[in-house]
């Protein structure tokens, strides 16, 4: 093997390398976001139970179900159909 595909080889290998640290990032910050927006449900829900006097938490339990069902749509989304590289 001649030393221009030693080098060619080993810049293939490099951008392999490149797209599995993409791949595993985007996808490794999936909970993370899912996570991010049950939280965020849970707050604003929390603050609309106390400002509204209720005496069960349903908007604490609505937002944070709902805001579940759209993280999980938008992540879907992007793992069925992902965005086109540039």
């Amino acid at each position: 093997m001649s030393k221009q595909d030693q080098t060619e080889k080993q810049q293939q290998q490099k951008l392999r390398a490149d797209e599995n640290r993409r791949v595993y990032a985007k996808y490794g910050g999936l909970a993370f976001t899912l996570a991010g927006a049950v939280i965020v449900g849970v707050l604003i829900g929390q603050y609309l139970d106390e400002r509204m006097q209720t005496e069960k938490p349903y908007w604490t339990a609505g937002l944070s179900v709902f805001f579940l069902f759209v993280s999980m749509y938008s992540s879907l989304k992007d793992l069925i159909n992902p965005p086109k590289k540039k």
